[in-house]
């Protein structure tokens, strides 16, 4: 194991996430956060197709936008 004030060695740790990562990322994410937005349209209005309804909108808007900006990270490190 590297003694903490060793200095990191150039290149080691750097190198980006792969696209199949940030698809499982992205999914995985998704799958969370469209739950949770799911649980509270339904709670705000009564109505488990509104919530349904806003969940999907929802899934699909996000898994593009986060999608895009797992790559664009993963080009900027």
């Amino acid at each position: 194991m590297r003694a903490i004030t060793q200095p990191i060695e150039e290149g080691v740790g750097t190198e980006t996430d792969s696209v199949r990562k940030s698809v499982m990322k992205t999914m995985s994410w998704r799958v969370v956060a469209t739950t949770t937005t799911f649980v509270i349209s339904w709670m705000v209005t009564g109505s488990v197709l509104a919530g349904g309804a806003i969940a999907s909108i929802e899934f699909w808007a996000k898994l593009a936008l986060y999608y895009a900006h797992e790559r664009a990270w993963a080009r900027a490190c």
